[in-house]
């Protein structure tokens, strides 16, 4: 729990067969959303009484988030808990009491009537973008709506949409069955990857070639790598001030762009938020969803500098694909490097792909990228 006094934002009613899920709920909420949670598994120390944690943690909440399943609905304490946030906003004009299902239930009575976040058949982006747009006080993105009377060719806009994304995730996970070991010679081959949908841009995209790298940064000892994620249907970010600009740090930490012993600086402004290791790597959003990255390359040979690249590539690749809040809809790239001889090699925009492969081919997306680049910026 994240506030030792006063209200916290969510408490988190679960049972234990939905465990896992609580988790990734309260860890979701806190990374990505910014809010503070409380739940059984983490903030109730073996000895405490159970039910006077339990009541004091509901009315200290501002949403009480039931996690609803079968077994939810058959456990014995739960209903006592929901019903503990429904009476004290039986109109639900506050929305004290928040359900999110996680598995296919039916729940009855009171319960049935309150509108519930459903994450069932969702993959992880999916699930997550679903879950912070439900608990969000914020309205709903605005998308583009399609023309009734006529059909017409799906552009980047017809992603945003959670409908299409892969399921089986998490509760079926451990639902699999073990498939029975094929014999040697029935083993079928590989087959190869199947390249990610590249589609050709039919509009311009501005780039922050100026901005992703502050003014004040000095001349890199290496050819400096740049890498921007361009949304081609804005993702406004509603105010970039409530954003956790921690959250960068630690996404740049765990990527190894910032090495975890350095001083990280960052910023916050109404047009960005950004990480800044020296004159050596950073990371920034911007207010209508564009991610960029930069890192330094070490000096290499002109003939091993597309394997550097490549590499550079993958690792901000990686590491601008993960932050957060996810994009939606269809996401475009460019890329540069500058030389410390003041010599600079781009990759304008020229296609897009639907941003959930963000999530499932990240390193092909990486790949291809990065041979884009080569071919286009180092090539004859």
């Amino acid at each position: 729990m994240n506030s030792a006094s006063g209200s916290i934002d969510f408490f988190i009613s679960y049972t234990g067969a939905n465990t896992a899920w609580a988790e990734w709920i309260a860890w979701t909420l806190e990374r990505d959303g910014g809010y503070t949670v409380c739940f059984q598994l983490r903030d109730f120390a073996p000895g405490t009484n159970f039910p006077l944690k339990m009541h004091e943690a509901a009315a200290r909440s501002k949403h009480t988030i039931a996690v609803l399943s079968p077994a939810y609905l058959e456990a014995n304490f739960t209903g006592s808990e929901w019903a503990s946030a429904f009476v004290r906003d039986p109109k639900g004009i506050r929305r004290l009491l928040i359900p999110v299902m996680v598995e296919t239930c039916q729940p009855d009575g009171i319960l049935a009537e309150i509108v519930s976040i459903r994450l069932m058949d969702l993959d992880e982006a999916g699930a997550r973008e679903t879950l912070l747009q439900g608990v969000s006080d914020e309205p709903r993105s605005a998308r583009l709506p399609t023309f009734p009377g006529t059909i017409r060719t799906a552009g980047p806009e017809d992603y945003i949409s959670h409908t299409e994304m892969s399921p089986a995730f998490p509760a079926t996970l451990h639902k699999a069955a073990i498939p029975r070991k094929a014999p040697a010679d029935k083993i079928p081959a590989a087959e190869p990857p199947t390249r990610v949908p590249w589609t050709p841009l039919t509009t311009d995209l501005p780039v922050p070639w100026d901005k992703a790298v502050p003014s004040g940064v000095g001349v890199p000892a290496g050819e400096r790598l740049q890498l921007h994620l361009l949304p081609v249907v804005p993702n406004f970010v509603q105010d970039l001030r409530r954003l956790p600009v921690a959250l960068l740090v630690d996404a740049g930490r765990d990527g190894g762009l910032f090495p975890a012993s350095a001083t990280v600086t960052t910023e916050t402004s109404k047009d960005h938020v950004a990480a800044l290791l020296a004159d050596t790597a950073g990371l920034r959003i911007a207010g209508d969803g564009q991610r960029s990255g930069w890192l330094t390359l070490p000096l290499t040979e002109e003939s091993t500098l597309p394997t550097a690249i490549a590499d550079g590539v993958a690792k901000l690749v990686a590491i601008t694909a993960l932050l957060r809040p996810p994009l939606q809809g269809g996401v475009a790239f460019s890329v540069a490097i500058s030389s410390v001889r003041g010599t600079t090699r781009t990759l304008p925009p020229r296609n897009w792909l639907p941003s959930r492969y963000l999530a499932s081919h990240v390193k092909q997306v990486a790949a291809e990228l990065a041979e884009q680049f080569i071919e286009g910026a180092l090539g004859p």
